[in-house]
């Protein structure tokens, strides 16, 4: 009787376990390629947005005030104007936050009679001819001695006109306004021993110039499902529409993400109070240095600072093989030692130097 040719129940079980074995290693294989992936795209977007903040972000803090203080805006108004084109918004535990502007010089004029801008849809300057003319949605200035009004203009006026017509209902922004919450946490964004709102009066003479720039810049936090824990990104506001709390998902400010894996932004000031002499510096928000925000905006004021260090934490996601790990974080300018939430990434500080220009212009 001849034997019928095949595979024993032995050798079936020994080639089955074997193609069992080869198909968990390549599914391990993937599931290692998938996490070398995500962390390289994640490192990738953790470069562009460095490359963000040291070309976007650098550039407008380095224009920051120009043109903000007129050389004679002291004798229009007696006395230091209350904003210079840096706002610091600035967090101990948290990150902080910044508000920069920076004048068009073709547009500068100054107001004709005192002024309360939230009760008044027109502002009477002394002259609207600009290179090019104000326009319609053209973001504009108002600055007093104890307060700034940011606005929008509604109509483009007449050539030799002099009143601007202005949205007193929705105010890009104004000294006070903010008032922000983030989703997780409670930590907020509130603008500094600043008690004027909407309804200050800005005197005859107040400067008003057209902005070339205005952006605030905020970290918001929040919990993503995906990722399974919290993130923080770094947020641009360019219009606040008259509303306090820009980060509210209602919110309908004008704003957007630009940085997806910031985990904290530490700001430095730097205030030369006898310039150009540089032996004598004052600190502001680092380690034991000066932390008086009054003082500070004093100084910005009075254009003494003229050096923004700017520290950042970036994560990149995904980092395979270190399972759910606590990294610790390095002290950082006035912000104490602490640790990320457990997770699997890792994370890179950068730090880099700003200088102002802070240039001032004659009208």
């Amino acid at each position: 009787m001849k034997r019928s040719k095949g595979f024993t129940l032995v050798e079936s079980m020994v080639a089955m376990m074997l193609m069992v074995m080869i198909m968990i290693s390549v599914y391990m294989m993937i599931l290692y390629y998938r996490d070398v992936s995500g962390t390289e795209q994640a490192r990738v977007r953790q470069t562009q947005e460095s490359r963000f903040l040291l070309s976007v972000f650098s550039s407008e803090m380095k224009n920051a005030g120009a043109v903000m203080t007129l050389t004679n805006s002291g004798g229009f108004l007696a006395v230091p104007p209350y904003f210079n084109g840096i706002y610091p918004l600035n967090n101990t535990g948290f990150s902080d936050g910044v508000v920069i502007a920076s004048g068009d010089p073709n547009a500068v004029s100054k107001l004709m009679t005192a002024t309360v801008p939230s009760s008044t849809t027109t502002l009477m300057l002394n002259n609207t001819n600009a290179d090019p003319a104000w326009d319609v949605n053209d973001v504009g200035i108002l600055i007093g001695p104890d307060g700034f009004y940011v606005f929008r203009v509604t109509t483009k006026p007449d050539v030799g006109a002099t009143q601007l017509e202005i949205d007193n209902k929705k105010p890009v922004y104004y000294s006070g306004l903010l008032d922000t919450i983030t989703d997780y946490g409670g930590f907020t964004y509130i603008d500094p021993s600043s008690p004027w709102g909407d309804g200050v009066t800005y005197p005859a003479n107040a400067p008003v110039m057209r902005l070339g720039e205005f952006s605030i810049y905020l970290v918001q936090e929040r919990y993503d499902d995906a990722k399974g824990r919290r993130v923080r990104e770094l947020v641009r506001v360019t219009d606040c529409k008259g509303e306090p709390d820009v980060l509210n998902a209602a919110s309908t400010a004008s704003k957007g993400v630009i940085a997806e894996n910031v985990w904290d932004l530490q700001l430095v000031y730097t205030a030369y109070p006898n310039f150009p002499d540089v032996v004598t510096r004052e600190d502001y928000f680092t380690d034991g240095g000066l932390s008086n925000l009054d003082d500070l905006l004093t100084a910005l004021s009075a254009k003494t600072v003229k050096e923004v260090t700017v520290n950042v934490v970036a994560l990149t996601d995904d980092y395979p093989g270190k399972g759910m790990i606590t990294l610790p974080l390095p002290l950082l300018a006035d912000r104490s030692a602490t640790s990320l939430p457990a997770g699997k990434f890792n994370y890179k500080t950068f730090t880099f130097l700003v200088q102002p220009r802070n240039f001032n212009i004659k009208i």
